[in-house]
């Protein structure tokens, strides 16, 4: 199962199953308006079966305001916090926690990834998600990180949900003209003193070591 949060027209949802089983399932989150039309013309051509929502995962299961909406220039620059980001219009929007929607739609079983991309309101994501965070069930976690917008302390919350299960990397790339990914190993407080965006992957220890015998292609410096 692939969950997608701020799944934006559905790039990283396609590219995280073009490769999987037949049988995966995917769940992707959307909640401008803007976005969610070009994401369903994505998920009406993908394989999987699947279910994209036009609402927003935080903390709580309410309505609440949505900023920069219709912004020509960057059509996922919308959040649900205002920050000095924001570019566009006010709306309101649905939120729902992680944890209620997993545990309705997939209960126990496990998440292969999960990738939360919500401009600034990654703690409200977090705190939403603290028991499936917890449990170990996810076994790849790739989040915007975005320290231009606001505090990144969830970093320490989120650290004490995953305990000791997964290693810490910032997701780079590496190479001239031949550009590829590459995963390096961050501490915490590395993690926390980033004052650019960058993309954290936690990735569980034990699928690390299953990647790493498959000759996975994303080099991973410990």
């Amino acid at each position: 199962c692939v969950v997608d949060i701020g799944a934006n027209i559905g790039v990283t949802l396609w590219h995280g199953l073009k490769c999987s089983d037949p049988s995966a399932t995917y769940f992707a989150f959307e909640p401008s308006s803007q976005c969610f039309e070009a994401l369903s013309g994505t998920c009406a051509d993908l394989s999987n079966l699947g279910q994209i929502y036009h609402f927003a995962i935080g903390s709580t299961d309410e309505s609440r305001a949505i900023y920069g909406l219709g912004n020509q220039l960057h059509s996922g620059a919308a959040s649900l916090i205002s920050h000095s980001g924001v570019r566009g219009e006010k709306g309101e929007v649905q939120v729902r926690k992680l944890d209620s929607v997993l545990q309705e739609s997939i209960g126990d079983n496990s998440v292969s990834l999960l990738k939360v991309d919500t401009e600034g309101y990654e703690a409200e994501v977090v705190n939403g998600a603290a028991n499936s965070l917890s449990t170990g069930k996810i076994e790849i976690i790739v989040m915007e990180v975005s320290p231009n917008f606001g505090s990144v302390d969830y970093l320490n919350y989120l650290s004490q949900l995953l305990d000791e299960k997964y290693g810490w990397y910032a997701l780079s790339e590496q190479g001239n003209l031949k550009r590829s990914p590459s995963l390096n190993a961050v501490s915490l407080s590395q993690a926390l003193a980033f004052d650019q965006q960058w993309n954290l992957v936690l990735m569980r220890k034990d699928v690390l070591i299953n990647y790493q015998k498959s000759e996975g292609h994303i080099a991973v410096n410990q």
